[in-house]
């Protein structure tokens, strides 16, 4: 998480307790500028295991390829509204659509 500074040592450090089968998704702003928590937990869902006994993820790879799919088309979908456009229109800017990563 970063404090619009690109110097590690003013990046923003924050704190999480985490619990016994939770599930952590790390990824860079190209996934978050376009996807919102609950796309994520989509990709995530869909590889949990079904049973009530086990709560574990199935194909890691399935899961990350749902989340980088997902992310690159909305990144070219110029009339979504992605995270990216509205922490932007927040601050007075006008950048509709997803954010393409080059």
């Amino acid at each position: 998480m970063g404090s619009h500074s690109k110097l590690p040592t003013k990046s923003l450090l924050t704190e999480h307790i985490l619990h016994e089968d939770d599930i952590v998704v790390m990824a860079s702003d190209g996934i978050w500028d376009n996807l919102y928590n609950d796309d994520v937990q989509v990709c995530v869902n869909s590889q949990l295991s079904k049973t009530k006994s086990d709560s574990s993820l199935g194909n890691l790879q399935a899961v990350s390829d749902c989340i980088s799919t997902l992310a690159e088309a909305k990144g070219y979908d110029t009339k979504y509204e992605s995270p990216f456009s509205k922490e932007a229109k927040a601050h007075g800017k006008d950048l509709p659509g997803g954010k393409a990563d080059f």
